[in-house]
Protein backbone atom coordinates (compact mmCIF):
# COMPACT_ATOMS: atom_id res chain seq x y z
CA UNK A 1 0.00 0.00 0.00
CA UNK A 2 1.34 3.42 -0.87
CA UNK A 3 0.24 6.63 0.77
CA UNK A 4 1.51 10.07 -0.12
CA UNK A 5 -0.12 11.96 2.71
CA UNK A 6 -0.21 11.65 6.45
CA UNK A 7 -3.95 11.37 6.34
CA UNK A 8 -4.48 8.67 3.75
CA UNK A 9 -8.21 8.37 3.94
CA UNK A 10 -11.14 10.17 5.43
CA UNK A 11 -14.46 8.43 5.66
CA UNK A 12 -17.53 10.47 6.43
CA UNK A 13 -19.90 7.97 7.92
CA UNK A 14 -23.51 7.92 9.10
CA UNK A 15 -24.41 11.11 7.29
CA UNK A 16 -28.15 10.62 7.67
CA UNK A 17 -30.69 9.05 9.96
CA UNK A 18 -30.36 5.83 7.97
CA UNK A 19 -27.65 4.84 10.41
CA UNK A 20 -28.47 6.85 13.47
CA UNK A 21 -30.68 4.48 15.43
CA UNK A 22 -30.10 4.10 19.12
CA UNK A 23 -29.29 0.55 20.11
CA UNK A 24 -31.94 -1.22 22.17
CA UNK A 25 -29.29 -3.62 23.43
CA UNK A 26 -27.00 -0.79 24.42
CA UNK A 27 -29.58 1.35 26.22
CA UNK A 28 -28.45 0.46 29.73
CA UNK A 29 -27.96 3.34 32.13
CA UNK A 30 -24.56 4.99 31.74
CA UNK A 31 -22.19 4.32 34.58
CA UNK A 32 -19.28 6.55 35.40
CA UNK A 33 -15.90 5.33 36.56
CA UNK A 34 -13.96 6.63 39.51
CA UNK A 35 -10.98 8.88 39.03
CA UNK A 36 -8.47 6.18 39.91
CA UNK A 37 -9.69 4.04 37.01
CA UNK A 38 -8.90 6.76 34.48
CA UNK A 39 -5.43 7.29 33.17
CA UNK A 40 -3.98 10.82 33.30
CA UNK A 41 -4.92 12.90 30.23
CA UNK A 42 -2.32 12.87 27.48
CA UNK A 43 -1.72 15.31 24.65
CA UNK A 44 -3.54 14.54 21.39
CA UNK A 45 -2.24 17.46 19.35
CA UNK A 46 -1.93 15.34 16.20
CA UNK A 47 -5.64 14.59 16.01
CA UNK A 48 -7.56 16.02 13.07
CA UNK A 49 -10.02 17.96 15.25
CA UNK A 50 -9.78 19.95 18.46
CA UNK A 51 -9.70 17.41 21.28
CA UNK A 52 -8.59 19.76 24.05
CA UNK A 53 -11.93 19.31 25.85
CA UNK A 54 -11.48 15.55 26.01
CA UNK A 55 -9.63 15.55 29.30
CA UNK A 56 -10.38 11.96 30.35
CA UNK A 57 -8.34 9.14 28.87
CA UNK A 58 -8.80 5.39 29.24
CA UNK A 59 -6.96 2.48 27.60
CA UNK A 60 -8.97 -0.57 26.63
CA UNK A 61 -5.76 -2.22 25.45
CA UNK A 62 -2.29 -1.02 24.52
CA UNK A 63 -3.68 -0.32 21.02
CA UNK A 64 -7.12 1.12 21.85
CA UNK A 65 -7.55 4.40 23.72
CA UNK A 66 -10.66 6.41 24.55
CA UNK A 67 -10.66 10.17 25.13
CA UNK A 68 -13.82 11.73 26.52
CA UNK A 69 -15.13 15.10 27.59
CA UNK A 70 -16.87 13.63 30.64
CA UNK A 71 -16.47 10.53 32.76
CA UNK A 72 -18.32 7.67 31.09
CA UNK A 73 -18.63 3.91 31.25
CA UNK A 74 -15.19 3.26 29.77
CA UNK A 75 -15.13 -0.44 30.66
CA UNK A 76 -18.55 -0.92 29.07
CA UNK A 77 -17.45 0.79 25.87
CA UNK A 78 -14.32 -1.37 25.74
CA UNK A 79 -16.44 -4.50 26.15
CA UNK A 80 -18.81 -3.32 23.41
CA UNK A 81 -15.92 -2.76 21.01
CA UNK A 82 -14.59 -6.23 21.77
CA UNK A 83 -18.00 -7.73 20.99
CA UNK A 84 -18.13 -5.94 17.64
CA UNK A 85 -14.62 -7.06 16.75
CA UNK A 86 -15.41 -10.66 17.70
CA UNK A 87 -18.45 -10.65 15.38
CA UNK A 88 -16.32 -9.23 12.59
CA UNK A 89 -13.48 -11.73 13.08
CA UNK A 90 -15.90 -14.65 13.07
CA UNK A 91 -16.95 -13.66 9.55
CA UNK A 92 -13.82 -12.20 8.00
CA UNK A 93 -10.84 -13.25 10.10
CA UNK A 94 -8.16 -11.00 11.55
CA UNK A 95 -5.29 -11.18 9.08
CA UNK A 96 -4.26 -7.58 8.30
CA UNK A 97 -3.83 -6.32 4.76
CA UNK A 98 -0.20 -6.70 3.69
CA UNK A 99 1.63 -3.51 4.63
CA UNK A 100 -1.12 -2.28 6.93
CA UNK A 101 0.39 -1.44 10.31
CA UNK A 102 -2.58 0.59 11.48
CA UNK A 103 -2.97 -1.27 14.77
CA UNK A 104 -3.58 1.76 16.97
CA UNK A 105 -7.01 3.35 17.25
CA UNK A 106 -8.18 6.34 19.25
CA UNK A 107 -11.81 7.06 20.10
CA UNK A 108 -12.74 10.71 20.71
CA UNK A 109 -16.09 11.12 22.46
CA UNK A 110 -17.69 14.54 23.02
CA UNK A 111 -20.28 15.03 25.75
CA UNK A 112 -23.11 15.86 23.36
CA UNK A 113 -23.87 16.68 19.74
CA UNK A 114 -23.51 20.41 20.33
CA UNK A 115 -19.93 19.97 21.55
CA UNK A 116 -19.25 17.65 18.60
CA UNK A 117 -20.44 20.21 16.09
CA UNK A 118 -18.57 23.07 17.75
CA UNK A 119 -15.17 21.60 16.89
CA UNK A 120 -15.95 21.67 13.19
CA UNK A 121 -18.02 18.65 12.21
CA UNK A 122 -20.66 19.17 9.55
CA UNK A 123 -24.27 19.15 10.71
CA UNK A 124 -24.88 16.14 8.45
CA UNK A 125 -22.22 14.13 10.29
CA UNK A 126 -23.18 11.68 13.02
CA UNK A 127 -19.77 10.11 13.49
CA UNK A 128 -16.50 10.13 11.61
CA UNK A 129 -13.65 7.72 10.96
CA UNK A 130 -10.24 8.89 9.77
CA UNK A 131 -7.66 6.38 8.64
CA UNK A 132 -4.14 7.66 9.10
CA UNK A 133 -1.21 6.31 7.08
CA UNK A 134 -1.31 2.53 7.68
CA UNK A 135 2.28 2.14 6.50
CA UNK A 136 3.36 4.14 9.55
CA UNK A 137 3.54 1.94 12.66
CA UNK A 138 3.17 5.01 14.84
CA UNK A 139 0.00 6.28 13.20
CA UNK A 140 -3.35 6.15 14.98
CA UNK A 141 -6.72 5.65 13.35
CA UNK A 142 -9.24 8.18 14.67
CA UNK A 143 -12.92 7.70 15.47
CA UNK A 144 -15.01 10.70 16.52
CA UNK A 145 -18.45 10.58 18.09
CA UNK A 146 -20.56 11.94 20.93
CA UNK A 147 -22.85 10.82 23.75
CA UNK A 148 -26.58 10.48 23.35
CA UNK A 149 -28.95 11.35 26.19
CA UNK A 150 -29.21 7.62 26.89
CA UNK A 151 -25.48 7.52 27.61
CA UNK A 152 -24.74 5.47 24.50
CA UNK A 153 -22.04 6.53 22.05
CA UNK A 154 -23.51 7.56 18.71
CA UNK A 155 -22.84 4.99 15.97
CA UNK A 156 -19.93 3.50 17.89
CA UNK A 157 -20.17 0.06 16.24
CA UNK A 158 -20.66 1.53 12.77
CA UNK A 159 -17.53 3.67 12.96
CA UNK A 160 -15.42 0.88 14.44
CA UNK A 161 -16.39 -1.42 11.58
CA UNK A 162 -14.95 1.16 9.18
CA UNK A 163 -11.62 0.71 10.94
CA UNK A 164 -11.82 -3.10 10.85
CA UNK A 165 -12.93 -3.05 7.20
CA UNK A 166 -9.96 -0.93 6.18
CA UNK A 167 -7.46 -2.99 8.14
CA UNK A 168 -8.64 -6.48 7.25
CA UNK A 169 -10.70 -6.30 4.03
CA UNK A 170 -9.88 -3.31 1.82
CA UNK A 171 -6.46 -2.29 0.51
CA UNK A 172 -5.92 1.29 -0.62
CA UNK A 173 -7.19 4.59 0.68
CA UNK A 174 -10.81 5.67 0.65
CA UNK A 175 -10.54 7.61 -2.58
CA UNK A 176 -9.04 4.63 -4.36
CA UNK A 177 -11.91 2.48 -3.14
CA UNK A 178 -14.82 4.86 -3.62
CA UNK A 179 -16.45 2.30 -5.91
CA UNK A 180 -16.92 0.25 -2.74
CA UNK A 181 -19.07 2.85 -0.98
CA UNK A 182 -22.04 0.46 -0.84
CA UNK A 183 -19.76 -2.13 0.80
CA UNK A 184 -18.19 0.37 3.21
CA UNK A 185 -21.47 1.73 4.55
CA UNK A 186 -23.45 -1.48 4.08
CA UNK A 187 -20.99 -3.55 6.08
CA UNK A 188 -20.87 -0.97 8.88
CA UNK A 189 -24.67 -0.92 9.01
CA UNK A 190 -25.02 -4.69 8.83
CA UNK A 191 -22.47 -5.38 11.57
CA UNK A 192 -23.80 -2.62 13.80
CA UNK A 193 -27.32 -4.02 13.71
CA UNK A 194 -25.97 -7.54 14.13
CA UNK A 195 -24.27 -6.33 17.30
CA UNK A 196 -27.46 -4.68 18.49
CA UNK A 197 -29.48 -7.78 17.67
CA UNK A 198 -32.10 -5.78 15.80
CA UNK A 199 -32.74 -5.13 12.13
CA UNK A 200 -32.55 -1.61 10.75
CA UNK A 201 -35.95 0.03 11.08
CA UNK A 202 -35.42 1.89 7.80
CA UNK A 203 -34.63 -1.04 5.49
CA UNK A 204 -38.25 -1.73 4.62
CA UNK A 205 -38.84 1.94 3.87
CA UNK A 206 -35.92 1.92 1.44
CA UNK A 207 -37.11 -1.29 -0.22
CA UNK A 208 -40.51 0.28 -0.81
CA UNK A 209 -39.07 3.63 -1.88
CA UNK A 210 -36.47 2.39 -4.36
CA UNK A 211 -38.57 -0.43 -5.81
CA UNK A 212 -36.82 -2.07 -8.76
CA UNK A 213 -33.67 -0.06 -8.00
CA UNK A 214 -33.27 -2.09 -4.83
CA UNK A 215 -31.31 -4.65 -6.85
CA UNK A 216 -27.77 -6.00 -6.84
CA UNK A 217 -26.95 -4.34 -10.16
CA UNK A 218 -27.98 -0.88 -8.91
CA UNK A 219 -26.46 -1.30 -5.44
CA UNK A 220 -23.17 -2.51 -6.91
CA UNK A 221 -23.00 0.58 -9.12
CA UNK A 222 -23.08 3.03 -6.20
CA UNK A 223 -20.00 5.10 -5.33
CA UNK A 224 -19.19 7.86 -2.86
CA UNK A 225 -20.62 10.33 -5.39
CA UNK A 226 -24.05 8.92 -4.60
CA UNK A 227 -23.83 10.43 -1.12
CA UNK A 228 -25.00 13.57 -2.96
CA UNK A 229 -27.82 12.01 -4.96
CA UNK A 230 -31.24 10.53 -4.35
CA UNK A 231 -29.50 7.16 -4.01
CA UNK A 232 -27.91 8.23 -0.72
CA UNK A 233 -30.05 5.94 1.44
CA UNK A 234 -29.48 3.06 -0.97
CA UNK A 235 -25.74 3.27 -0.26
CA UNK A 236 -26.52 2.44 3.38
CA UNK A 237 -29.71 0.39 3.29
CA UNK A 238 -29.04 -1.33 -0.03
CA UNK A 239 -25.48 -2.11 0.97
CA UNK A 240 -26.78 -3.38 4.31
CA UNK A 241 -29.25 -5.84 2.74
CA UNK A 242 -26.81 -6.91 0.02
CA UNK A 243 -24.21 -7.80 2.66
CA UNK A 244 -26.94 -9.41 4.76
CA UNK A 245 -27.88 -11.60 1.80
CA UNK A 246 -24.36 -12.77 1.05
CA UNK A 247 -23.19 -13.19 4.65
CA UNK A 248 -26.29 -15.11 5.72
CA UNK A 249 -27.35 -16.85 2.52
CA UNK A 250 -24.28 -17.19 0.27
CA UNK A 251 -21.14 -16.65 2.39
CA UNK A 252 -18.86 -18.51 -0.04
CA UNK A 253 -19.91 -16.26 -2.93
CA UNK A 254 -18.02 -13.19 -1.73
CA UNK A 255 -14.69 -14.85 -0.93
CA UNK A 256 -13.29 -14.04 -4.37
CA UNK A 257 -14.55 -10.48 -4.05
CA UNK A 258 -12.75 -10.09 -0.73
CA UNK A 259 -9.55 -11.59 -2.13
CA UNK A 260 -9.55 -8.84 -4.78
CA UNK A 261 -10.20 -6.05 -2.26
CA UNK A 262 -7.46 -7.35 0.04
CA UNK A 263 -4.94 -7.29 -2.79
CA UNK A 264 -6.13 -3.91 -4.08
CA UNK A 265 -7.16 -5.32 -7.46
CA UNK A 266 -10.17 -3.08 -7.90
CA UNK A 267 -10.70 -3.76 -11.60
CA UNK A 268 -11.03 -7.48 -10.81
CA UNK A 269 -13.26 -6.53 -7.88
CA UNK A 270 -15.58 -4.63 -10.23
CA UNK A 271 -15.66 -7.54 -12.68
CA UNK A 272 -16.55 -9.91 -9.87
CA UNK A 273 -19.48 -7.67 -8.97
CA UNK A 274 -20.85 -8.19 -12.47
CA UNK A 275 -20.54 -11.94 -12.00
CA UNK A 276 -22.28 -11.85 -8.63
CA UNK A 277 -25.11 -9.65 -9.93
CA UNK A 278 -25.66 -12.04 -12.83
CA UNK A 279 -25.55 -15.21 -10.72
CA UNK A 280 -27.49 -14.02 -7.68
CA UNK A 281 -29.57 -11.09 -8.93
CA UNK A 282 -32.88 -12.96 -9.17
CA UNK A 283 -32.40 -14.78 -5.87
CA UNK A 284 -31.59 -11.45 -4.22
CA UNK A 285 -34.89 -10.03 -5.47
CA UNK A 286 -36.69 -12.92 -3.78
CA UNK A 287 -34.68 -12.34 -0.60
CA UNK A 288 -35.53 -8.61 -0.59
CA UNK A 289 -39.23 -9.42 -1.02
CA UNK A 290 -38.99 -11.91 1.83
CA UNK A 291 -37.38 -9.28 4.06
CA UNK A 292 -40.15 -6.84 3.18
CA UNK A 293 -42.79 -9.41 4.12
CA UNK A 294 -41.04 -10.67 7.27
CA UNK A 295 -40.26 -14.06 5.78
CA UNK A 296 -36.51 -13.43 6.03
CA UNK A 297 -34.64 -11.47 8.65
CA UNK A 298 -31.33 -9.67 8.47
CA UNK A 299 -28.82 -9.48 11.30
CA UNK A 300 -29.06 -13.08 12.48
CA UNK A 301 -25.99 -14.31 14.34
CA UNK A 302 -25.40 -17.53 12.41
CA UNK A 303 -22.26 -18.12 14.47
CA UNK A 304 -24.20 -18.01 17.72
CA UNK A 305 -27.53 -19.34 18.85
CA UNK A 306 -30.08 -17.82 16.53
CA UNK A 307 -30.64 -14.10 16.59
CA UNK A 308 -27.85 -12.17 18.26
Amino acid sequence: MQYNHVVAAIVLACLSVSCSSDSPSESKQMQTVTENNVNPPITTMNSAYDTSLLINQYSCTSETSIYSQTLIDFAGICQSLKEVEDLFVQRFGNTPIVGDNNNNRDFYIYQDRESYLKVGFNTSSYGKYIEQDPSDRDSHAEIYSYLLESGNVKNQSHEYIHYLDGRFIKDGDYYATDIAAWWTEGLAEYMQHLHWGSASSLVKESISYYGSDFSLSTIFSLTKDDYKTDYFDLVYDGGNVALCYFIQEEPEAIKILISHSRSGNWSAWSSELDTLASMYGEDFKTFVNDVLNDNKFCHIDTYGNGEN
